[in-house]
């Protein structure tokens, strides 16, 4: 009668923790469903995001500024879309289906980005993204504590969610190298080292325009138009194309032109660099071997205290590298 009744009472004990853990488990994915967006994106003052290949990148709240990686202040439109299109926006089909969990779940362990977010020190949302379902209508996520992985999406967006939690560091970086309007600068400085007789300084005296060397027939009505020239100026990608040691020599070579801006008490310079020049009697060529040629296009440039090289397109800012005899009526 006692081995009965210990073998009962293992029985039943049995079956309480087997309830247990699935009631535990279901109660976790049915959290999980509505866990991954976020509610108020004002609590968010850090994000972390690394992927399997080692890169990673933590997006910090600066006041009304965010930071990547505590370096280089975060391009605002790229921010925007993480935070108000994406965070907040994520919706969930449901789980996998049981025949796909495992293959799932070996599939974000090779491949996905874990995504932490912070409200001060406090983790809140500790999740992974990973790649897209068979017929790429959706994004495998998975949600610590969860028992299964969710096929993810955001509504009115076709495509995967993966690319949006970028870990590479550039790709948050701020691309904006001007961004005043015409009543904030004071002053502009362009130095053309490819024929000094074009340089030239504006100055800015409330409604009234100086231009030094000065210039016959000026035209007050072309400075103030230059003036409104340099707002939201955005330099267009990497020159990773080429070897860090081509982009260093770059850098150091005499710029076709300076431009410097004063503006609200501060200075923003860059430097252009026309693509395709030589070097050293070398041409320049990219990783592959090939020869760069010159782009009329697109320039090489540097500015300020951001130690990449980048590219501009004279689409966007060629109204602003002209000469002194612009300004001549």
């Amino acid at each position: 009668m006692r081995q009965i009744i210990l073998i009962l009472l293992t029985l039943s004990l049995a079956v309480g923790v087997y309830f247990y853990f699935n009631t535990n488990n279901y109660q976790k994915t049915e959290v999980s469903i509505n866990d991954f967006s976020v509610k108020d994106i004002s609590s968010i003052t850090k994000i972390k995001m690394g992927n399997r290949d080692g890169e990673n990148v933590v997006l910090t709240k600066k006041g009304d500024m965010w930071m990547v990686n505590d370096e280089y202040p975060a391009f605002q439109p790229n921010m925007d879309i993480l935070l108000n299109t994406t965070l907040t926006k994520i919706k969930i089909k449901g789980p996998v289906p049981k025949s796909a969990k495992d293959n799932v779940i070996r599939t974000l362990i090779s491949k996905s980005i874990h995504v932490q977010l912070y409200e001060d020190d406090d983790i809140v949302k500790s999740y992974y993204v990973g790649g897209g379902n068979p017929t790429q209508t959706g994004t495998y996520l998975h949600i610590e504590g969860a028992s299964t992985p969710f096929i993810g999406y955001i509504p009115g967006f076709t495509g995967l969610l993966y690319p949006k939690y970028s870990c590479d560091p550039k790709e948050w970086f701020n691309k904006t190298i001007f961004d005043f309007t015409a009543d904030e600068i004071n002053q502009i400085s362009v130095k053309n080292n490819e024929d000094p007789s074009e340089s030239f300084v504006l100055t800015r005296n409330k409604d009234k325009y100086e231009i030094s060397p000065s210039l016959p027939g000026f035209s007050q009505v072309a400075a103030k138009s230059y003036f409104s020239l340099f707002k939201f100026k955005n330099f267009e990608g990497y020159a990773d194309y080429i070897n860090q040691d081509i982009k260093d020599s770059i850098k150091k070579q005499i710029p076709y032109l300076e431009i410097e801006l004063s503006a609200q008490g501060e200075k923003q310079k860059l430097n252009v660099f026309r693509k395709g020049q030589y070097l050293d009697g070398n041409t320049l060529v990219d990783k592959s071997g090939d020869e760069i040629v010159t782009d009329v296009h697109r320039y090489f440039a540097s500015f300020g205290d951001f130690k990449y090289l980048v590219t501009i397109q004279d689409y966007t800012f060629g109204k602003i590298l002209i000469p002194r005899s612009y300004f001549r009526e």
